[in-house]
């Protein structure tokens, strides 16, 4: 060997080798004056994945030790070198694509003069031996973990009159309550055969004599007695298994507890029994009374609680309760204080898991207080399941005994399922409500919606009509010597109109149409400076007290339409009094409400959660039936003999206009509670418009064309323009003022445009008017609010808005600020 002047040479003899196999076998050869690699064999490349070039680069093989074994591994092999000894060692390489190889290598010196050159070494991969020995090991500490997690005992048992048992799996500390050695090896504390009850040991050697003649198997059940005195249902299986030295018949087999299946007949009845039962309920009581009924047939419970709650609200809905202790035989309903606190913060507290507990010490506090106020028993062994519905725990099933170690983990789960079939029964009732609940909604928003359209309509052309009226009355006053008898006449027709253009507001405030003045308000100041106002409006009977939270975040609203909101409100609560003494609560502040809680209100628009200002008005008055609360919010709808206006109706209509809610809280004899919810106002604050003043002589030129169905509001506004200086045009609907303006388009210099008119509508008329002169100046008039109306014009260039009915004054102003915004406002 010494002799081979070749670096690339295998010096024969100098290694064993390996026995041929499946596994990749790498041989190389290592220059020690280079410290690299001159040689190796083409298997390497599908070793590591790395080409030969890089084997046979300085270093590499060191390199691609695993960085545990790299250390200890080079150390060794340079003693073993240095003191010239072949050696090998078993190491992980780590692969071009990061795996893991696990190696052996066989390492010889080549020696010349005395003196070591090269290394010659053969690489055996090892992976696949290492993982059959780690499978192999894994597979035996399964079958040990098996054989001792099994519901049961393996056994080898000699057959003779006792039962001796020669082994016995862990499992046979849980079957029987006996360690394995108290039972098995040469001497035993007790026989397997005493463990058998007494009244089935006749049974079970004839049952095993007959099976194992010539050979065979058996297969039983019995029952045995546990070292804690229980009795349990056994399963037995086994066959012989040969002879020991004496000529004694050996056995092997397996026993299992199949007590759980004994029972589990009995309740899979009862409990297919409560899943027909709860198929059928309609109502929170009656999932109690099934869930009450099913605990008392399969727990030999002292205490059973069933509670059904909003988390939300931390009440509860439903709660059903039985002490056995106190003789009470059914559950009784109890009311929500009467369920500890305790529950609720359990439940939360353990995330929805179902719990058992046991105590055995005296001192310890007991789990809930019984809602029968008795402290003289203590609950010692209890457990709970949730009920979940929708994702989340909505509930709570309780069982609890005075006795520790009552209940089990296999009791946990019948009640688990329980919980699970009462989490049905919610999810159907809750759906059934809510359907209920969303078809009603539904009703109301169509009933809600077709009033309001009606509302709507009517005030609309009412205004049409009042503005022929106002019109005239105004003109003939201004025609009239100031000594003319007919100007008290005269103002009575105005006064009449006016307060039939209010009942107009009043109706599109109820459709949601009303006339918004919107800014930054503090609902509290409004409600204080109405205060004076409230307290002679209502009984005197009545005393009013007042509760405002203090720092109330600020509404986007109209202060007029709110002052109108608290009046009704007050004054509705003062009728409810019937002139006898009371109290009327006035309260405002702020909550946070989610959307579980805004489905709730009167009426939800699919409103946004978050943060709401409320102002809450109560009553100790009668009170309200379902069939009034559900009429309330009807368009002159009373209870007393004569209304006084649209009242709550135009409340609904203000509220839902702002984007807000109601809600109504009302018993008979037990008072109502109205309370409305405002959104807070966003950061940005509203700009308060600038307040209008009366016009300063002012007179106009130009053609002026007023496109409106309505004959007397066109004659009306005809005259008002002529009286100040303007030659008119009238067209009777937008098709014919499309014409007259493409006929006099370069003369017209303002065109007062209706919105609701036959033919051609006046969106699609402004379209045209656009089309022919995009810079015509549009005014529109609507029996409407401005806000209804010009939302549908929104950056379409319109020049102005004027509500009808609208007297000569407001028609003049309006028009000079389009027309001539320099003259600034009247002096």
């Amino acid at each position: 060997m010494a002799g081979d002047e070749r670096p690339d040479a295998v010096p024969r003899g100098a290694m064993a080798e390996p026995t041929p196999n499946s596994f990749r076998v790498v041989r190389w050869t290592l220059d020690l004056s280079q410290d690299r690699i001159v040689r190796v064999s083409p298997e390497a490349e599908e070793l590591l994945g790395f080409p030969l070039a890089d084997w046979m680069r300085p270093g590499f093989l060191t390199e691609r030790i695993h960085e545990d074994d790299r250390d200890w591994a080079t150390a060794y092999s340079r003693e073993q070198t240095a003191a010239g000894h072949d050696h090998d060692v078993e190491i992980r390489l780590v692969a071009a694509d990061g795996r893991i190889v696990w190696v052996r290598v066989l390492i010889a010196i080549e020696w010349r003069d005395a003196a070591p050159v090269h290394l010659h070494g053969i690489i055996i991969e090892t992976t696949r031996q290492r993982q059959d020995a780690h499978d192999l090991s894994a597979s035996r500490h399964a079958m040990e973990t098996l054989l001792a997690n099994l519901p049961g005992t393996a056994y080898r048992c000699r057959l003779d009159r006792d039962w001796n048992m020669l082994y016995l799996s862990e499992g046979c500390r849980e079957l029987t309550g006996y360690e394995a050695r108290d039972l098995a090896g040469p001497q035993p504390r007790r026989s397997y055969e005493h463990l058998i009850h007494p009244d089935d040991r006749e049974y079970v050697r004839a049952i095993i004599m007959e099976g194992l003649r010539d050979g065979g198997s058996f297969e039983l059940e019995y029952r045995i007695v546990r070292a804690d005195g229980a009795v349990r249902w056994v399963w037995e299986r086994g066959c012989a298994a040969g002879h020991d030295g004496e000529g004694i018949l050996i056995m092997e087999g397996f026993i299992a507890d199949v007590t759980d299946r004994k029972r589990s007949d009995e309740e899979r009845e009862i409990m297919r029994d409560v899943a027909r039962k709860l198929a059928e309920v309609v109502e929170m009581r009656q999932v109690g009374l099934a869930i009450a009924q099913a605990c008392r047939q399969l727990f030999l419970h002292d205490f059973l609680i069933f509670s059904i709650f909003d988390e939300a609200r931390g009440a509860s809905v439903s709660v059903y309760a039985e002490d056995t202790f106190d003789g009470e035989s059914e559950p009784r309903e109890s009311v929500a204080d009467d369920v500890p606190r305790e529950i609720f913060e359990k439940t939360r507290s353990f995330r929805g898991l179902s719990t058992l507990i046991n105590r055995t010490d005296d001192s310890e506090p007991a789990f809930v207080l019984l809602p029968s106020g008795n402290t003289k028993r203590r609950s010692r062994s209890l457990m709970f399941a949730p009920v979940f519905w929708n994702g989340r725990t909505v509930g709570v099933v309780s069982v609890q005994s005075y006795q520790a170690g009552h209940f089990d983990e296999r009791a946990l789960k019948v009640l688990e399922a329980l919980a699970a079939q009462s989490g049905g029964a919610v999810r159907r009732i809750r759906a059934e409500e809510e359907r209920r609940a969303f078809q009603a909604q539904m009703l109301q928003a169509q009933k809600l919606e077709s009033l309001g359209v009606l509302a709507g309509g009517i005030a609309h052309d009412f205004n049409n009509l009042l503005m022929s009226v106002l019109g005239y009355a105004d003109l003939t006053i201004t025609e009239l010597p100031p000594t003319s008898p007919l100007h008290a006449y005269l103002r009575e027709i105005e006064i009449g109109a006016r307060r039939g253009a209010e009942l107009c507001k009043q109706m599109l405030a109820y459709s949601g149409r009303g006339s918004f003045l919107v800014e930054r308000l503090d609902l509290r100041e409004i409600i204080e400076e109405m205060t004076h106002l409230l307290n002679i409006s209502i009984s005197k009977k009545a005393v009013v007290k007042f509760n405002f939270a203090a720092h109330l975040p600020p509404v986007v609203a109209d202060a007029t339409q709110l002052r109108q909101i608290v009046m009704n409100l007050v004054l509705n609560a003062s009728d409810a009094l019937m002139e006898k003494s009371g109290v009327i609560s006035i309260s405002t502040g702020a909550m946070e409400c989610d959307r579980s809680y805004l489905t709730e209100t009167y009426l939800d628009d699919n409103l946004v959660a978050g943060t709401y200002v409320f102002l809450e008005v109560a009553d100790n008055g009668c009170g309200m039936d379902d069939a009034t609360r559900a009429r309330i919010f009807d368009p002159f709808f009373t209870t007393k003999f004569m209304g006084r206006g649209l009242g709550l109706a135009a409340v609904l209509g203000i509220v839902r206009a702002h984007r807000g809610a109601l809600k109504v809280y009302s018993e008979p004899g037990s008072g109502t509670t109205i309370k409305m919810l405002l959104p807070v106002a966003p950061d940005a604050e509203t700009p308060r418009p600038a307040d209008a003043s009366a016009p300063p002589p002012w007179r106009g030129k130009g053609t002026v064309l007023v496109v409106d169905d309505e004959t007397s509001v066109r004659a009306v506004t005809k005259l008002y323009l002529e009286k100040i200086g303007f030659q008119v045009l009238t067209a009777e609907d937008g098709r014919v003022g499309v014409d007259l303006f493409a006929e006099h388009a370069d003369d017209i210099v303002l065109v007062l445009l209706d919105v609701t008119m036959p033919r051609l509508s006046g969106e699609d008329c402004y379209r045209e008017l656009r089309r022919l002169r995009k810079d015509v100046c549009v005014v529109l008039t609507s029996g409407y609010s401005e806000h209804d109306v010009t939302q549908r014009f929104a950056g379409k260039g319109l020049a102005g808005f004027i509500q009808k009915p609208f007297k000569q004054v407001d028609l003049i102003e309006t028009v000079r600020k389009v027309l001539d915004p320099a003259s600034g406002p009247p002096a």
